[in-house]
């Protein structure tokens, strides 16, 4: 859920903003003159929006990826993975069974 305040309340209050804003992982969006102007993020948010943008969030699903077909290989004892387009097909020779 997105907190949306004033910027005259951003003001006022801007060490409880900045906690808020520090404890959770949601943003707080500051409006001037009732049209968003900024938004105070966690910095831990803040740097997770870096890596989305310079494209570093890859690794980490790849590596998952990698795993996941790892732990499938073993638990069909090294058998053959069915490939994606077998299974579209079967899928849709069932579907027009």
């Amino acid at each position: 859920m997105t907190v949306t305040v004033s910027a005259t309340e951003a003001r006022v209050r801007f060490g409880a903003i900045m906690r808020r804003a520090a404890a959770g992982r949601e943003p707080i969006v500051v409006e001037r003159a009732g049209e968003p102007a900024v938004v105070i993020l966690s910095m831990e948010e803040y740097r997770r929006l870096l890596g989305a943008a310079s494209g570093e969030d890859w690794q980490p699903a790849l590596e998952r990826a990698l795993r996941t077909g790892q732990l499938l290989r073993a638990r069909r004892d090294g058998a053959a993975i069915t490939a994606p387009e077998d299974l579209l097909v079967r899928l849709r020779l069932l579907d027009t069974g």
